[in-house]
């Protein structure tokens, strides 16, 4: 069985963006879903773009371990407005553990952008 850690981020001036209560849920239902054992979550709650995400960074460093196989985030927008940067921290995640991006896992067409803005990444074009 698979065993994944959860990260959400929530930005409390985004109001109309889903809380990390939701993004949790959303990835825990996919889980069960898929045979995916959750072994832990990692949740930054900001109140401004300027706050640094601490979370964020543990996740990466502690990916490195290798204690688990797979990390689930519910949509790649939590993980920033900066789409270079987005797939940077992605790239590098997933040099020590797969990943999960939810909404597109869902949704035959955000699959299809994901795969493109990885693409564009290693190409140089974005």
């Amino acid at each position: 069985m698979k065993q994944a850690v959860i990260y959400s981020c929530h930005l409390e001036e985004r109001e109309n963006e889903p809380d990390n209560e939701l993004q949790i849920a959303l990835c825990k239902e996919y889980a069960e879903r898929n045979g995916i054992e959750i072994v832990g979550n990692y949740m930054d709650r900001v109140s401004t773009k300027k706050e640094p995400l601490l979370m964020k960074r543990l996740l990466l460093q502690e990916c490195r371990k290798k204690h688990w196989n797979l990390v689930l985030i519910a949509s790649m927008s939590i993980l920033g407005r900066n789409i270079k940067e987005t797939m940077k921290f992605l790239t590098e995640l997933s040099k020590y553990v797969d990943y999960k991006i939810i909404d597109q896992e869902n949704d035959k067409l955000m699959n299809e952008i994901g795969k493109l803005l990885k693409a564009l990444y290693k190409e140089n074009r974005l």
